[in-house]
This record gives C-alpha cells, sequence and structure tokens, in this order.
C-alpha cells in the first residue's frame, strides 16, 4: 500500500512538470541554435519563477 501511495505521489509531481514545461513552451519562442534541453529548461524554469511571484504578491 506504502509503494502505491509513493507512486501516486511520483505520478502527480510528473503530472505538474509536464503541466509547467507545456506551459513554458506555450509562452516562449524557440531560438534557432539553442540545446533543446536547454531551451525547455530556461523556460520551466521561468515559468516557476513568475509562479513564485505571483505566490508572493497573493500573500501581500
Amino acid at each position: 500500500m506504502a509503494q502505491q501511495q509513493q507512486f501516486s505521489a511520483l505520478l502527480d509531481r510528473l503530472e505538474t512538470i509536464i503541466s509547467i514545461s507545456s506551459a513554458a513552451l506555450e509562452s516562449e519562442t524557440y531560438e534557432p541554435g539553442r540545446r533543446d534541453l536547454e531551451f525547455i529548461v530556461d523556460s520551466v524554469l521561468d515559468v516557476v519563477d513568475g509562479m513564485k511571484e505571483e505566490g508572493i504578491n497573493e500573500k501581500m
């Protein structure tokens, strides 16, 4: 049972990562010559930073 809960939690995290990645790729434009992985990571980090800023602003 514990393994099933861990697996479920892992799937939830994966779905969150995929969701953030998709949102990042929709809001960014691809620059030719950049490595794909670098582009995706930068895009995801931009979205996460924006989410953090929104969370901070909501708390104030």
